[in-house]
């Protein structure tokens, strides 16, 4: 596996015989959001939830969506002109009574919530901040695929692309490292437990143009 990726793609759902609407369960979508939003110890993961007519006489204004529970209690949640949509994250006994609504049937809207990795913005960084990334792609993976978990390879390395030409240098206490790109403009560095706990900054030539967890 050589990329930490999360995408939930909701296109097949059960739809709502009574009124035609789409209806979600909203468990398996409130373990992502939860993971992401209130586990994740990295600055650099982002999560994105968002709305896609897939007919062209649909708008975006046309499309509601509202949480709704055993109760019959209605959330609505607002739909932005973009298509993002903000979901909230719910205790794990409430997602499980909970549902997400469309007001439009299953052929016409899609919805995707997709997780991803942020590049750092900054050429100097703490080696801690951006090494816990991995802890973060394994206690996912490991809560995602579940009893499969075992089969899935531990991420035990970050690896930074490049426009062009780059190194990184970590000045640690033991020694001096320093990394260049290859043929393909990737840097790829293993984590150590001595500099995970010394945390000394890791200096950058040039911004990297995106950085992933790697096996």
């Amino acid at each position: 596996m050589k990329k930490l990726l999360l995408v939930l793609c909701l296109l097949s759902t059960t739809l709502m015989a009574a009124d035609n609407n789409k209806s979600i369960e909203y468990t398996k979508i409130n373990s992502i959001l939860s993971l992401v939003m209130n586990e994740a110890e990295s600055k650099y993961i982002y999560l994105n939830a968002t709305v896609k007519p897939t007919n062209e006489t649909l708008k975006i204004e046309d499309i509601k969506l509202w949480l709704s529970d055993d109760n019959e209690q209605k959330t609505d949640i607002l739909v932005q002109q973009d298509g993002v949509v903000i979901l909230p994250v719910l205790t794990a006994e409430r997602a499980e009574k909970t549902k997400l609504n469309i007001n439009q049937p299953e052929d016409m809207v899609s919805l995707s919530i997709t997780t991803g990795i942020n590049p750092p913005t900054e050429k100097q960084v703490a080696y801690r901040d951006l090494f816990v990334l991995l802890n973060d792609s394994n206690r996912f993976i490991e809560k995602m695929a579940g009893a499969a978990s075992w089969l899935v390879p531990s991420m035990d390395a970050l690896s930074f692309e490049f426009e062009s030409e780059a190194f990184i240098e970590i000045p640690s206490k033991k020694r001096s490292y320093r990394f260049e790109t290859d043929d393909d403009n990737k840097i790829e560095i293993d984590v150590k437990k001595r500099l995970m706990k010394e945390n000394p900054m890791m200096n950058f030539s040039q911004l990297p143009i995106a950085m992933e967890p790697v096996d």
